[in-house]
């Protein structure tokens, strides 16, 4: 799985975020956009390798049939939420200081509901 999924990239979408401002009454920062990212990135400075896939955003898999893509997304999305060694819980103290780096990194607001 890990092999096939190197060669794939995903379509990411800012449409519903913008879709729920909209409803909401709020102003939008910008208008949507698509863009097409691989699915798994490589950190530039420690070469490891994670997913770039985010159920607010990535709506299917390039190349791949909807079906086919669903499935695989909701896969990886179960695994995310579900694999605790994934997770980061972290209490604030003082004199903590914390750093979040964007490059590797993924946010999922559960449940995720698929």
């Amino acid at each position: 799985m890990q092999k096939y999924l190197e060669g794939l990239t995903a379509l990411h979408t800012s449409e519903e975020q913008a879709a729920g401002s909209r409803a909401a009454g709020r102003p939008i920062r910008r208008e949507a956009v698509t863009t097409e990212h691989p699915i798994v990135r490589t950190h530039p400075v420690t070469g490891w390798k994670s997913l770039f896939v985010n159920p607010g955003f990535v709506k299917q898999i390039v190349g791949v049939p909807k079906m086919e893509s669903d499935a695989i997304l909701k896969y990886l999305y179960d695994i995310i939420v579900a694999t605790q060694e994934l997770h980061l819980r972290f209490s604030w103290e003082e004199h903590t200081v914390a750093i979040w780096d964007n490059r590797i990194c993924v946010s999922v607001s559960p449940p995720f509901q698929g």
